[in-house]
């Protein structure tokens, strides 16, 4: 089994995401999901736990599209109960973060290279956002980013 992390670390404050274990799967989602533990809760329950935390700490989420299937299965579940995460091309992310920061977002999360995260800052403060705190992603996975 090849396990998939999915931790946050916010550059103001700190805070920690629910880390979000995936069994390697084909390129789609859902997949096939293991029975629930007490130890491992279902994919949908950690999906469902994170769109909450999300939500409760105003938090959108841009992405890349080079992330694993699997997170991006992941995020695009969470979109369905939290609208302000959004997986594109890096052009595309910084402008998503604005409309988060406008829609009440009070801290975006890239998950991507640094670059992505500089230009995501750069853009909401030219925009008038700059209390939005920016949180640089790590996911680990194919390559890692």
């Amino acid at each position: 089994m090849v396990t998939t992390y999915a931790n946050i670390r916010c550059t103001s404050t700190c805070m920690m995401l629910p880390t979000i274990h995936l069994e390697r799967a084909p390129p789609c989602f859902p997949h096939p999901l293991l029975p629930s533990t007490p130890q491992h809760p279902s994919l949908d329950h950690q999906v469902d736990r994170l769109a909450t935390l999300l939500r409760d700490k105003k938090i959108g989420v841009v992405a890349h599209f080079y992330m694993d299937p699997q997170v991006q299965g992941v995020l695009t579940s969470a979109a369905q109960q939290w609208p302000h995460i959004h997986i594109s091309d890096s052009l595309v992310m910084a402008d998503s973060a604005v409309r988060m920061a406008e829609a009440g977002c009070t801290t975006v999360a890239v998950l991507g290279v640094d670059f992505m995260s500089e230009n995501v800052r750069a853009i909401l403060d030219e925009a008038g956002w700059t209390d939005v705190k920016v949180c640089v992603g790590w996911v680990g996975g194919r390559g890692g980013v």
